[in-house]
C-alpha cells in the first residue's frame, strides 16, 4: 500500500483503475472505505485515488494541530507522489472542505469539484460547543461512550431503520479511532475559516449534493455552497444522512458519473 511522508506525516492512500483521475476525499471518523462503492463502479473508467486523511485509516496518527489548508495540502501531495497533475476532485464533509481549498489555492490541479455533504462556512457556535463537550468525553473515557450520539449525526433515519448491519459496522470502524488525533482532528473542523467570500473564483464545474436527512451539514448548507460557486449543480437525495456515498452509493455515484462525464479533462 502506497504511503508518503509530508514534513514527518505519514499519508496512505489507494490507487484502483484506469483513466482520468479523480481524487476521493472522505469524511471526518472514515476511511478510504467509505468510497468503497464508488470504486468498485467507477474503476473500469477512471483512476480513483482515495486517500485516507491524517490519523484516519492507514495513514499515521496526528503529529500536532493542523487546519484545513494542512489537509488540501496532504492530497495535493498525493498527486505529487503519483505525478498527476490535473484530476476531479470529490469530497465528502472534511474531505470536501479540503477540496474547496485546493481549489483555491492550486485551481489548475482541479478539473472539477464533487462536493456532498460539506460547507464553505465557518462552524456554529452551537456546534463548536458541542464539540467542546464531545473533546471531554473522548478524552476522559474514549470514543465508545459517545457512538449512541455520533450514529444519528453520520447516519440519517432511513439507513439507521432499513440498513442497521451497516451502520453497526460504521460503528464499530469509529470506534477504533485514534483518540488524540480524533481530538486533533475535531478541532481543525471546528475552528476552520470562512470560504463563503471566495466561492465565486472557483470556475471549475462543480456537483454539490446532499442527503436530505443530513443533520450534520443539513441541505440548507449546500444550497448556499451550490449558489456561491460560479457553475454548481444542486442535487438533494432523498432518504440520506450525511454519509450519503455509504448510505446510498448507487445514487451518489450516478450524480458523481454526470458530472465526471462532461469535464474537459
Amino acid at each position: 500500500m502506497p504511503y508518503l511522508d509530508r514534513a514527518g506525516q505519514r499519508i496512505h492512500y489507494r490507487v484502483e483503475g484506469q483513466g482520468p483521475p479523480v481524487l476521493l476525499a472522505h469524511s471526518f471518523l472514515c476511511s478510504t472505505l467509505m468510497w468503497q462503492g464508488q470504486i468498485d463502479a467507477l474503476k473500469d473508467r477512471y483512476r480513483l485515488i482515495a486517500v485516507d486523511a491524517r490519523g484516519h485509516g492507514e495513514s499515521g496518527p496526528i503529529a500536532g494541530p493542523f487546519t484545513m489548508w494542512d489537509a488540501a495540502q496532504d492530497h495535493l501531495a498525493v498527486l505529487d507522489d503519483l505525478g498527476v497533475q490535473r484530476a476531479a476532485w470529490a469530497g465528502l464533509s472534511q474531505g470536501g472542505m479540503a477540496a474547496l481549498r485546493v481549489a483555491l489555492s492550486a485551481p489548475e490541479r482541479v478539473a472539477g469539484l464533487m462536493l456532498l455533504d460539506t460547507d464553505a462556512g465557518p462552524e456554529s457556535a452551537f456546534v463548536k460547543a458541542k464539540y467542546t463537550g464531545m473533546k471531554a468525553v473522548a478524552r476522559a473515557f474514549g470514543i465508545r461512550p459517545l457512538l449512541p450520539a455520533v450514529g444519528p449525526i453520520m447516519f440519517g433515519p432511513t439507513a439507521r431503520r432499513s440498513q442497521p448491519a451497516l451502520v453497526r459496522t460504521w460503528k464499530a470502524r469509529f470506534a477504533k479511532q485514534d483518540v488524540p488525533s480524533m481530538l486533533l482532528g475535531i478541532d481543525a473542523i471546528r475552528f476552520r475559516d470562512d470560504l463563503r467570500g471566495r466561492l465565486g473564483e472557483i470556475a471549475c464545474p462543480a456537483l454539490v449534493l446532499v442527503g436530505a436527512e443530513d443533520k450534520a451539514l443539513p441541505p440548507p448548507r449546500s444550497q448556499a455552497l451550490a449558489e456561491g460557486l460560479a457553475d454548481a449543480r444542486h442535487v438533494v437525495l432523498p432518504g440520506a444522512g450525511h454519509l450519503s456515498a455509504v448510505e446510498a452509493p448507487d445514487a451518489v455515484t450516478a450524480a458523481m458519473s454526470s458530472l465526471l462525464g462532461e469535464l474537459a479533462w
